[in-house]
């Protein structure tokens, strides 16, 4: 999976990264996990194989950077930050909560009965179906008793945990996802300004679907579907002509079609860099570290939704119970 897309990179990007690896054309940053090493060593190998044929290796050597978990801010979510914990758990001891575990108490109860685990709720539900997900494409045989599980209202709540939870409020974005939105318009702002050093072509990041998805709630763009493995959120710098620069995003979740091209609110599918900047400046957090303190939620949580075609349980668990903020609702 990750080699096929290290090798549509190299054929989206063949004339911006040379053949040969440079440490000055890409900057590779991964969590500190071996899944997410292994993919980005495996994306690597698609991106960079090897250029001489007489070479006993099938691809050059790249260097990967991380950080260790209790470190990353940035793409890892390791770090601690008790105000977004405090955030989330307010989301989900919300009446839309509330609701979401009672709609879903005969899922929980078939998981209990025939896993032998006491507590069953909506974070345990979706680590189950992580598993069975991975199983299955490893083709294993998975447990009789899987065939009585509703996989599709499973995934219905995967999304709400994995895409609407850590996303739900604009200040859950900015803690979750602000770094990494920060640090990609510093790295713009900086090549345009000619004054990135070095001047890279690419900038890579191997993390989660957590990731992705806090990326694409944030920038508005997220529609609560399934990401897959192997799924890639890009955003390109481009230039025109007239010297003006704009911001396109693209998101990678299938290999039988070219990736979406995603349209921001309130700006274009060619968004210019300037509105890209004014459109996320509150996203960017001035001090996470001093932000995630811990303190008191006195106003009530405006939640924010992302746009999708189809009703599903959770969702209007929110609609019904929840605050949504439907003058800045994604959509």
């Amino acid at each position: 999976m990750h080699f096929e897309l290290g090798s549509w990179l190299r054929r989206r990007y063949s004339n911006l990264l040379p053949a040969t690896y440079n440490l000055r054309d890409i900057y590779v940053l991964s969590t500190d996990l071996d899944r997410t090493l292994m993919s980005a060593e495996s994306n690597l190998a698609g991106l960079y194989p090897a250029t001489d044929p007489t070479s006993p290796l099938r691809a050059q050597p790249v260097p990967i950077r991380s950080r260790p978990g209790r470190d990353d801010d940035l793409i890892g979510g390791g770090k601690p930050c008790p105000r977004l914990y405090q955030l989330m758990r307010l989301v989900l001891s919300s009446p839309g909560g509330d609701c979401i575990r009672k709609n879903f108490d005969t899922d929980f109860q078939y998981i209990r009965l025939h896993t032998g685990v006491n507590k069953v709720g909506i974070i345990e539900a979706c680590l189950l179906l992580d598993v069975l997900t991975i199983e299955q494409v490893h083709n294993m045989t998975l447990p009789e008793w899987t065939e009585g599980l509703d996989r599709m209202r499973l995934e219905s709540l995967m999304n709400f945990v994995v895409g609407v939870l850590p996303s739900a409020t604009r200040e859950i974005q900015r803690l979750n996802s602000g770094n990494l939105i920060g640090e990609l318009i510093n790295h713009m702002v900086q090549k345009r300004n000619n004054s990135l050093s070095p001047n890279r072509e690419m900038f890579m990041y191997s993390a989660h679907d957590i990731t992705l998805s806090g990326i694409q709630m944030a920038l508005g763009v997220y529609e609560a579907y399934p990401i897959p493995f192997a799924a890639a959120v890009l955003i390109e710098l481009l230039v025109d002509q007239q010297q003006k620069y704009y911001v396109k995003v693209f998101y990678r979740n299938s290999t039988e079609h070219e990736p979406y091209l995603l349209t921001l609110p309130k700006c274009s599918s060619s968004c210019p860099l300037d509105t890209f900047i004014q459109l996320t400046r509150d996203l960017i957090p001035q001090d996470w570290k001093k932000e995630c303190e811990l303190r008191s939620t006195q106003k009530e949580l405006r939640l924010r939704m992302p746009n999708i075609g189809n009703m599903v349980e959770w969702l209007d668990c929110f609609q019904k119970y929840g605050n949504i903020d439907n003058e800045n609702q994604v959509n």
